[in-house]
């Protein structure tokens, strides 16, 4: 069953889950804003930084700063988690090969893929016993902060536990860690292709219900997603870097960026106007090929009726078992086998 807010848009799904690609194309644009502070590093203790052209047309921002990087992978895979997470809750994921569904074993990052479920066959993987691979049909890239590096982050330190009541030194510092200040913002898309309507609803519930990114579980920060841009078409417009250096323009133009950040910013609390439209039109109107722009009050709309469907644990349930159901179909097909 389709939601309502989608039935005008539906030329840009497809029924079933493709074997072959034809470039129908979905980008959800998010900003991520930090809640806590966080830890985007891959190796050692230093953030991951890049050094880029601070601003994308404005003459004055032609310099470059250093940008933390938040990569591909570490907003992807969180995301992943949460929406196998549900799949588990509702005894929906199995490994292909026979595994029960409620096996501990059953589908699981990285090497444990079953190659049937929703996530496997929208997200992609490798090849597995008994399965080929998947290519991913949702795409992503590295998302940059629009301020640079020495004005958003602060080292600090980590101190020992002491729990002893007969003296020393308790939480005397042992190490520190470069670390994202809150309240920061990174811009970022994430395209969807050939999808579903339902698939493309599960990637929404994923962003909009995943609040933990960054290093390892004990050091992950809390950031809060904000769809605020949904565009269909048959060509990819929208990328992570443009977004940044285009609203870093804006930003600077105007002497916001000396200071913290506030999402009023960035996009109006009715959902109208605001920076961050602007430049999603303005990319959207600056390359070629056909993309349309969903209006603000069809996303609030569509927005309301993904919350409808994962606040109840019953419309939930429904939900992903019917997902479930296509992405089985799917991999039986792919892999000619005929279904149980």
């Amino acid at each position: 069953m389709t939601l309502p807010s989608l039935n005008k848009y539906l030329r840009y799904f497809h029924e079933q889950i493709p074997l072959f690609r034809q470039n129908k194309y979905v980008q959800i644009l998010v900003l991520r804003e930090t809640k806590s502070y966080a830890i985007f590093t891959t190796e050692g203790d230093a953030l991951d930084t890049e050094q880029l052209q601070a601003g994308y047309t404005d003459t004055n921002a032609k310099k470059t700063i250093d940008r933390v990087v938040m990569f591909k992978r570490k907003q992807i895979a969180p995301e992943r988690r949460t929406g196998k997470a549900l799949l588990r809750q509702f005894g929906l994921v199995g490994d292909g090969n026979g595994e029960p569904k409620s096996s501990p074993k059953a589908c699981y990052l990285m090497e444990g893929m079953c190659g049937e479920c929703p996530d496997c066959v929208l997200y992609g993987f490798a090849a597995v016993q008994g399965e080929s691979s998947q290519k991913s049909r949702l795409l992503t890239d590295s998302a940059f902060t629009l301020r640079s590096y020495t004005q958003i982050q602060k080292m600090i330190k980590l101190n020992a536990i002491q729990d002893k009541t007969e003296g020393g030194v308790a939480g005397s510092a042992f190490a520190e860690r470069d670390t994202l200040i809150p309240q920061v913002f990174l811009p970022c898309v994430e395209t969807l292709v050939d999808v579903t309507p339902d698939e493309f609803v599960y990637v929404l519930g994923n962003i909009l219900q995943t609040t933990r990114y960054g290093a390892e579980a004990n050091r992950e920060g809390y950031i809060r997603n904000h769809v605020v841009g949904i565009s269909f078409g048959n060509v990819e417009k929208l990328s992570n870097l443009d977004l940044t250096q285009r609203l870093y323009d804006k930003l600077a133009g105007e002497g916001q960026l000396a200071d913290a950040l506030h999402l009023s910013q960035f996009i109006n609390a009715d959902g109208t106007d605001g920076v961050i439209l602007e430049v999603f039109e303005e990319l959207l109107s600056a390359l070629p090929g056909h993309s349309l722009a969903m209006p603000n009050p069809e996303l609030k709309a569509l927005l309301n009726e993904v919350y409808s469907i994962y606040n109840e644990l019953d419309n939930s349930q429904d939900f992903l078992t019917r997902l479930d159901t296509a992405a089985r179909s799917y991999a039986n097909t792919k892999n000619g086998r005929s279904r149980n």
